[in-house]
């Protein structure tokens, strides 16, 4: 697990709908490629 240090913008897999990952929460990075990450926030992934 990871904590996010600031609000993060994301997009929910697969229909893209935008959200924010708040500050101090806890992800689970599921995927890295480059500089994009898929994480699993409160049970929805993310990208």
């Amino acid at each position: 697990m990871v904590v996010a240090q600031e609000d993060c913008p994301a997009r929910r897999v697969p229909d893209g709908t935008p959200v924010t990952i708040p500050r101090d929460s806890f992800v689970s990075i599921t995927q890295a490629l480059g500089g994009n990450y898929t994480v699993v926030h409160q049970g929805q992934m993310l990208r």
